[in-house]
């Protein structure tokens, strides 16, 4: 059975609560700016109302930050960690996390182990520290997403994000609005779909021709144009309306930044 604690929830001092034990606790800080810092045990602690810091420890821990500008680390095993409302800061710690930002202007850092991170509303930086094959959600906003090593997976969300693939052969999805890809090292995957506003201006850094490739099957097009700009290639995807005369819609663009147009074929699409 687990052993239950209750703060005092008073909002002007806060509460104080160490637990020296390995056992799972259910602490309840209610209304404050509490420091709760968990022992051993699967523990589940609910920092209430106020700027929280909240410590799992060892197990797999619950924490939720509630209202307020909270800090929540996971520290050692599988733990899950809910920002709330506020500007949070989560670290999942070792262990396979789940990192949920809420609404506010969110920091998340998965660290080691294979980790899902969603941001949440508001303008969110995600950051996977560590090793693991881990799947990043920016979620509405403008969001930085970093997948760091392992085989990642980024999925932007609305707004103009900015994803990061680091090493590993990773997925990078911008969702809706214009966004940046990064790839990174290893074999990468750039996916461009209908989800996004229409001709909307994405940009590429890094690309590597013959190794990353360039997913448009989610894509409505007819056609696609290469343009050469220099020092970057711009590839325009159209779509025939179907009316005799009628211009072709734009429905994609990319720019390739430094990059050679000459050097784009076939290869590197995924149609």
């Amino acid at each position: 059975m687990p052993v239950f604690v209750a703060g005092t929830n008073d909002p002007t001092v806060g509460d104080r609560i160490v637990d020296t034990q390995d056992v799972a606790r259910v602490v309840r800080a209610l209304a404050g700016d509490d420091l709760v810092r968990e022992n051993g045990g699967d523990d589940s602690v609910d920092g209430g109302a106020g700027d929280d810091r909240l410590y799992g420890g060892y197990g797999n821990d619950t924490l939720e930050g509630g209202d307020g500008d909270d800090r929540l680390h996971g520290d050692q095993g599988n733990d899950r960690l809910f920002g709330g409302d506020g500007n949070d800061t989560l670290n999942g710690g070792s262990g396979n996390d789940a990192l949920y930002g809420g609404d506010g202007a969110d920091r998340l850092i998965g660290f080691d182990g294979n980790d899902e991170l969603h941001g949440g509303g508001g303008d969110d930086a995600l950051v996977n520290g560590g090793y693991g094959d881990d799947a990043l959600y920016g979620d509405d906003g403008d969001d930085v997403l970093s997948g760091a090593n392992g085989n990642d997976r980024l999925f932007g969300g609305a707004g103009g994000d900015d994803l990061k693939g680091g090493d590993g052969s990773d997925t990078l999805d911008g969702g809706a609005g214009a966004d940046v890809y990064r790839g990174g090292g290893g074999a990468d995957r750039l996916v461009f779909a209908d989800n996004e506003a229409e001709g909307s201006a994405e940009r590429v850094f890094g690309f590597q021709d013959g190794v990353d490739r360039l997913d448009v099957s989610g894509l409505d097009f007819d056609a696609f144009l290469v343009v050469d700009l220099g020092r970057n290639a711009r590839i325009d995807f159209f779509k025939d309306d179907g009316f005799p005369g009628a211009a072709p819609e734009l429905v994609e663009r990319v720019t390739l930044v430094h990059f050679d147009a000459s050097r784009i074929g076939d290869a590197d699409f995924i149609f």
